[in-house]
């Protein structure tokens, strides 16, 4: 993947104005504030949940087009998402250095510069070590599933670059206020993804779920490109090589905090979901399902997430603390009031949610009201942890991340195995962990601005 080019005082398109809000700025009109929050969040709620349908929609052609191969698709394509949401945080330093640059009405290109260069190589690495965990996971598939399985895996390794890099992309675009954009190119790679994977799926029947890899891999890499294009005009000069080189050592410090988190959180998950499937048959499937139910709103708390952590580092970059948190507290307001809405939605009908995703169990409905309590406070914590991150103290999110996931192990298995409860208390356990990091991360957030402990 071709880098920008870190030569001194070499053009690559106009300089984005700085803020309108004014550098140091310390208040503005709450419609104003609000405006900017929801121009940033929904669009970036829609390119969230446009990611997770991508995902679905390519399970939904394999299982339309090659039902035997679903078996074969779901270890290697959770290796694949893994690594593509581990290397995503890369997007998270240049969402809170480009931002701070930004605010600080500097160029934002050496931050760029540096961004697309640690993404490319992250990703890389990722994808050679994942190469080696990946191949070691699928000696436990059965030998039949283990053939197709390795060549999905071989294949669309090499799109953990490029997924890193269009990741980084959309984080420097989001970063100075651009969540458009964004979604535009989520929308171009989507249909690359799907329309690759079923072209290559029904051309060449023979090529089993191989179809969906090279689907995934022409979808990334058809992103990253536009979206490097797109950086290229958007953002003014680099500057010298020593700027790129001290701008990375600012986004290293950003990124390898919000990697260790990504980390910390898929052990969390991949424990929670051993636990659930010591549950039984019935308790995944319903599991499943509502799962599926809360995927429909988690997209919401991503957007208005991003839209907290981009406007926090812009105001922090403006010197306007007090601003930042603001706009944090207005992200956070906004996702929880829409999360809270949802979760009225599903108590008046969990049947009608639950038949959409096709598991109608006595057990899923006994859990929706626990899946309905835990959307407030899961809304606040993700709004919260992605200030933080905008903030650019990934350290503090690992923290509060790590307590969070060791809460939620442990009350699982205290209320669903120690108290039987089963999935009930499996889902109470995700709710009194969500619970606990939006009061963390809300504490923490106003000490972290106001006090600048960075």
């Amino acid at each position: 993947m071709p880098a920008l080019d870190a030569r001194p005082a070499l053009r690559l398109g106009p300089t984005l104005p700085p803020p309108s809000y004014g550098h140091g700025a310390s208040r503005q009109p709450a419609s104003g504030a609000w405006d900017d929050a929801l121009r940033m969040a929904t669009p970036a709620a829609i390119h969230m949940g446009l990611v997770a349908a991508t995902f679905v929609g390519d399970r939904a052609l394999v299982g339309r087009l090659m039902p035997e191969g679903l078996a074969a698709i779901h270890l290697p394509s959770t290796v694949l998402w893994t690594l593509t949401s581990v290397v995503g945080a890369m997007a998270t330093a240049a969402l809170a250095v480009v931002g701070r640059r930004h605010g600080e009405a500097r160029s934002a290109a050496p931050a760029v510069v540096g961004a697309l260069q640690l993404a490319w190589w992250a990703g890389a690495i990722t994808a050679v070590v994942g190469a080696g965990l990946g191949a070691g996971l699928l000696w436990t598939l059965t030998p039949e599933l283990r053939g197709p399985a390795l060549v999905y895996l071989l294949l669309a390794l090499p799109a953990v670059p490029f997924a890193a890099v269009q990741a980084t992309a959309a984080g420097s675009l989001q970063a100075v206020g651009d969540a458009r954009t964004p979604l535009a190119l989520g929308a171009v790679g989507a249909a690359v993804h799907l329309g690759t994977t079923a072209a290559v799926m029904i051309a060449w029947p023979g090529s089993g779920i191989a179809g969906a890899a090279v689907g995934a891999s022409c979808g990334f890499g058809v992103q990253a490109s536009l979206g490097w294009r797109v950086l290229r005009r958007r953002f003014g000069t680099t500057g010298s090589v020593d700027v790129v080189r001290e701008a990375r050592g600012a986004l290293w410090a950003v990124a390898r905090g919000a990697v260790a988190e990504k980390l910390a959180l898929h052990m969390g998950l991949l424990g929670y979901a051993a636990a659930i499937a010591g549950l039984g048959a019935e308790a995944m499937a319903a599991n499943q399902a509502l799962l599926s139910v809360e995927s429909v709103a988690f997209p919401v708390a991503e957007g208005c997430g991003i839209a907290a952590a981009s406007l926090v580092a812009r105001r922090l970059g403006a010197n306007d603390p007090q601003g930042a948190l603001r706009y944090a507290g207005m992200a956070s307001a906004l996702a929880g009031a829409v999360l809270v809405a949802f979760g009225v939605l599903v108590l008046a009908a969990p049947g009608a949610w639950l038949t959409v995703f096709g598991v109608d169990s006595p057990t899923a409905r006994t859990v929706a009201p626990y899946l309905a309590l835990a959307q407030p406070p899961m809304a606040v914590a993700v709004v919260g942890a992605m200030a933080l991150r905008g903030a650019g103290a990934t350290h503090w999110a690992l923290g509060i991340t790590v307590a969070g996931t060791v809460l939620r192990l442990v009350a699982t298995w205290l209320f669903a195995f120690v108290l039987e409860a089963g999935l009930r208390g499996a889902w109470l356990a995700s709710a009194i962990d969500w619970g606990l990091q939006a009061l963390l991360f809300g504490v923490v957030l106003r000490r972290v601005l106001l006090r600048r402990v960075v």
